[in-house]
């Protein structure tokens, strides 16, 4: 089994590939949640699975409760009784993709929850040293490297822009390698940005979409 072949289907996005390390990180961080749907060609068929229902994924699963069911107390004690309501819980209603649709590998999707654009600036990584960014958008940025940092790589960095007089510190996770039909590089995803900074990237977005 490839080590980077596996995709993530949430709504009507694609996202991938990714690595299992990748994605195990991902759901410990609750960007992704065991409802959602995964897919590899090593699963030998084309449709998508949840994700809990996966081997690779399953040890990330919360243990089984070590408390007592509510009203399990001894019986000599006979405490009021309380009704609890049984609670059904529908799973969401999630159109599995169709056969000939489920083949991501020639997709070639971008892990791209938001709009980016191009912007003049820099960012200073913590243990790595200084990368050209290429485009930036709320949820993160994708840098110029001729070697990129490897997927899952927790990263604290600064950022150097036209945005602010002073550098933006925030901290990141390496989500995705560049393609062939891109500058060689890697996308960031921020995992912790001040709230203000953020609103930055909003407006400078809006303006350069012209949706300001």
């Amino acid at each position: 089994m490839s080590s980077k072949d596996w995709y993530i289907s949430i709504g009507n996005e694609v996202l991938g590939p990714f690595t299992v390390d990748v994605i195990a990180l991902m759901l410990r961080q609750n960007r992704l949640q065991f409802a959602d749907f995964a897919w590899s060609s090593s699963l030998g068929n084309s449709r998508w699975h949840r994700i809990y229902q996966l081997e690779e994924f399953s040890a990330h699963l919360s243990p089984y409760p070590t408390v007592d069911v509510p009203g399990d107390e001894p019986k000599e004690s006979k405490p009021k009784q309380t009704k609890h309501k049984k609670v059904e819980v529908e799973e969401p209603k999630t159109e599995e993709a169709k056969p000939e649709e489920a083949k991501p590998e020639k997709v070639f999707p971008k892990v791209r929850r938001f709009v980016r654009v191009p912007i003049k600036a820099s960012v200073e990584i913590e243990g790595y040293g200084n990368f050209k960014v290429l485009n930036i958008g709320e949820g993160g940025i994708y840098l110029s490297a001729g070697t990129p940092i490897s997927l899952g790589t927790d990263l604290k960095f600064k950022l150097k822009s036209e945005l602010s007089p002073k550098p933006l510190e925030m901290t990141g996770v390496v989500i995705r390698h560049g393609e062939s039909s891109e500058e060689s590089g890697f996308g960031i995803e921020f995992t912790r940005v001040n709230p203000a900074h953020r609103r930055l990237f909003v407006e400078y977005v809006k303006t350069k979409t012209g949706k300001a």
